[in-house]
């Protein structure tokens, strides 16, 4: 008796909708279909790439409503039932759909959704512009379709420079002019297909060096290209030949007409890294301390079961060197390994470290790649080409097979964690579960853990394994904090002095000497502040409850949440004074006093205003190493991952821009910036320097960063957050309410608290507005819960309570308003 055939399958698709969808598989796509596989599906009144996640015999719903699935896109799952595993935890632990972590583990542009398109079927369409040139709607539509047929209304309303075309599309549609239908746009990335040139294997070398000398007179640039494909001996991609030869691409058909060459078609594989040279690693021995870790680790990987450890090293004491030695023997095992790095972080440097341990086994992912170079890693290590991947908190994602360890290095850095677009995970949090799913190890190291996971350590959920000291026995950098309001006030000057004394002398002293210095200004831009001196206005952005930041380049007032800019006024807008001060200090503004201070002196500043191009975070670097520049300013992207050896002093120019955000999370995340950018001063075997400009020298933060002591910073910290009942201690959970109009958000917000009000699984604090109050035209609203640990480990009555009165939200589907859920948020912001 022959088994019943499945033939139904359960789909999600990268849309806030929590539960899965029932198609039929039709008999010709039944041998085809498997979870893990992309399909093409109706989905309303359009198709969608969805994801196959299972596989039913029964539908559960009436048969008439099913639809069947239109195309599958992939011949093979690319989830394997782990990740799948995986991104169903991460769907009901961040409270977001299970389609939009799946589209979230892929590389972008790879989907297919429908669009609508407006095509023109009018025979002769030059006939109507006389008819409509007193309608200048559907004359712009006439002349755009008559350019480009079909075109979408998405680039159709960008060209008219339109929001709607509603009426003039009904309209012509309505006389047979055009009509509107469904189509699927190309896939916006695939692979890379080149030609590339060779000399056919029939002709020997004598052939072709006669061929030469017989032609060069005659036919000079062909026998160049010969020329050229005869010393490579191997094939040449053909734009190099024809660039290499100085001429173009009928000069190689020619030479394939005689026959002389074959031009072919291949696979190119895109790699950001390809020019980088990485030269034999060093011969290293590990200190006591690192091969009480190491072996720690060995031990752990060898028992092939899943466990955490927590590595605390300072700064210098040789994570890194622990990482490779753990990866070598995993390496060894048969297995694989993920190593996250903070975006920031992820320098040639560290690249280069690795790539000269494992070569080519080393895949790298980061935002700088185009989505070609990203696509092509994705690809070649789906195909196993690759057992080593390092990149930010996305590579956690990376589809390797038989993990063997997960390395989240600077595991504290809040950029591990998403916050801006669903789902909202947290890369250390999904390294840990995927580790489990894989009895894999996980390493999390950093020289100021968070607290958290030191919390973790202590109660004994993580094991602690410790670097107390630097490598080589160097010694940490000597810290001084000056007190910036004992500073003398400059004459004239409105802003407060931006070098003290001390940090003046020794940059004079430490540049005299040939050294080099890194300088942290964590705020870019100019001045943060305009003013009028006269009637007290300040320019704020007009989407953004902020005041705008002045760039002195291009002369612009911007904002850096929303991106609007205008011209900076010359006189105030209000009052018409030309009494406008600047006030507040950003990098470029820190740069032009450099140049004053230090004439002569080159500098040079990595921020997001100087870092925008392909390699222009690299190149900065590779200069600063060779020593083009003897000062390096910048933003937080100088505080980590750089290890120079000239370096011996830091300055910190305002350590208050971390101090005074109203954030709970603050004094942490300023101790741990300041503890990292000190790191980077005596990384050799010259004593290392750091001075903390300060208008809060007695914050407890700068105290300790002042002696390196994080165990009297975390307990001091924990003392706090134990009476507040703030994490490690319980699990918040942010409702943050976004919408145009801040009556309409206010009234949501405060609703949803009356219904969660009074429960006893959880702490109800708001709704209050964010302080940031309004970001890209939307007022901003939140609501935090507090669960207790000992209460809720995990929250889950919590978030069964949350989800069940947000209902009530989501029906309304007129409501403008943009309900954000942020599970274990690392900002309040």
């Amino acid at each position: 008796m022959k088994s019943k055939i499945n033939k139904y399958a359960q789909v999600v698709f990268p849309v806030p909708v929590s539960h899965s969808f029932t198609y039929s598989i039709p008999c010709h796509f039944s041998n085809d279909i498997a979870a893990g596989i992309r399909v093409l599906a109706p989905f309303g009144p359009r198709k969608m790439t969805g994801f196959v996640v299972d596989i039913v015999s029964t539908p559960g719903i009436a048969e008439n409503k099913i639809k069947a699935l239109e195309q599958v896109l992939d011949p093979v799952p690319l989830f394997t039932p782990q990740v799948l595993k995986l991104t169903k935890w991460i769907s009901e632990y961040y409270l977001c759909s299970w389609g939009q972590v799946l589209k979230a583990v892929l590389p972008a542009g790879i989907h297919l959704n429908s669009e609508r398109v407006v095509r023109l079927i009018h025979k002769n369409p030059h006939e109507l512009i006389a008819t409509v040139n007193n309608a200048p709607r559907q004359l712009k539509i006439l002349q755009i379709l008559m350019q480009e047929n079909p075109v979408s209304i998405k680039k159709l309303l960008r060209q008219s420079s339109r929001t709607s075309l509603y009426t003039s599309l009904q309209s012509m549609a309505g006389k047979n002019w055009i009509r509107q239908e469904l189509a699927l746009p190309r896939v916006r990335v695939g692979k890379k297909i080149d030609c590339f040139v060779r000399i056919p294997a029939n002709i020997s070398s004598s052939q072709v060096t006669e061929w030469i000398a017989k032609n060069r007179s005659n036919a000079p640039k062909q026998a160049h290209c010969m020329e050229i494909l005869h010393k490579e001996a191997k094939e040449i991609n053909r734009t190099e030949l024809v660039r290499q030869a100085q001429t173009t691409t009928s000069t190689i058909q020619q030479l394939e007409e005689k026959k002389l060459v074959t031009i072919f078609k291949k696979t190119v594989f895109r790699d950001y890294y390809f020019d980088l040279e990485a030269e034999p690693p060093p011969q290293i021995t590990l200190n006591p301390a690192q091969k009480n870790a190491l072996n720690a680790i060995h031990e752990r990987l060898d028992s092939n079961r899943f466990s955490t450890q927590l590595l605390h090293g300072v700064t210098g004491s040789g994570k890194t060197q622990v990482y490779i030695e753990s990866i070598y023997r995993v390496l060894a095992q048969g297995k694989t390994a993920i190593v996250l790095v903070p975006e920031i972080a992820l320098t040639p440097q560290m690249v280069r470290r690795f790539r000269s341990h494992f070569g080519d086994r080393v895949a790298v992912f980061h935002s700088r790649m185009s989505p070609g170079e990203r696509y092509d890693a994705w690809r070649r290590t789906w195909g196993g080409n690759h057992q080593i991947v390092i990149g930010p908190r996305s590579a956690i994602f990376a589809p390797l097979k038989n993990i063997g360890l997960i390395v989240v290095d600077e595991e504290h850095d809040s950029s591990y964690k998403q916050s801006d677009i669903e789902p909202r995970y947290h890369a250390r949090e999904v390294a840990i579960i995927r580790a489990r799913l894989s009895n894999a190890i996980v390493v999390l190291g950093s020289a100021t853990p968070s607290v958290e996971s030191r919390y973790n350590a202590d109660i004994g959920k993580f094991h602690l394994l410790q670097l107390p000291k630097r490598v080589e026995e160097l010694s940490m950098p000597k810290v001084r904090i000056v007190d910036m309001r004992r500073e003398p006030r400059t004459l004239g000057r409105h802003d407060p002095t931006i070098f003290s004394r001390t940090l003046r002398q020794l940059m004079e002293e430490k540049l005299s000497r040939g050294e080099q210095v890194i300088l942290l200004q964590n705020r870019r831009g100019f001045a943060t502040i305009l003013k009028c001196k006269k009637c007290g206005y300040d320019a704020r952005c007009e989407n953004c409850d902020i005041t705008l930041t002045y760039h002195i380049p291009i002369n612009l007032l911007k904002c850096h949440h929303c991106g609007y800019a205008r011209k900076a006024p010359v006189t105030c807008p209000q009052c018409q004074s030309e009494d406008i001060i600047m006030k507040g200090i950003g990098t470029q503004r820190v740069e032009e006093e450099l140049k004053l201070l230090f004439p002569g002196i080159k500098s040079t500043r990595m921020d997001m205003d100087t870092t925008k191009g392909k390699h222009a975070h690299d190149k900065i670097l590779k200069k600063f190493a060779q020593k083009e520049y003897q000062i390096l300013l910048g933003t937080q992207m100088v505080a980590k991952g750089l290890d120079f050896p000239n370096v011996t002093l830091v300055g910190v120019i305002s350590a208050d821009t971390e101090l005074l955000l109203p954030d709970f999370r603050a004094g942490e995340h300023a101790f741990q910036l300041l503890t990292q950018v000190a790191g980077r001063a005596g990384r050799k075997h010259k004593q290392g320097l750091v001075v903390i400009q300060t208008y809060s020298p007695e914050h407890p933060s700068l105290i300790y960063a002042k002696s390196h002591d994080y165990i009297s910073f975390y307990k001091n910290e924990m003392l706090e957050r134990k009476q507040l009942l703030y994490p490690p201690f319980s699990r918040f959970i942010r409702l943050l309410f976004r919408g145009p109009s801040e009556e309409e958000i206010q009234t949501q917000a405060q609703l949803l608290a009356a219904q969660l009000k009074g429960r006893k699984e959880f702490r109800l604090l708001g709704p209050t507005p964010a302080p940031l109050s309004k970001i890209q035209g939307n007022f901003r609203w939140q609501i935090l819960l507090s669960t207790a640990k000992s209460i809720d480990t995990n929250a889950v009555k919590t978030k069964y309570i949350l989800m069940q009165t947000l209902d009530h939200i989501r029906k309304n589907k007129k409501s403008k308003i943009d309900v954000q859920i942020d599970v274990d948020p690392v900002s309040t912001l």
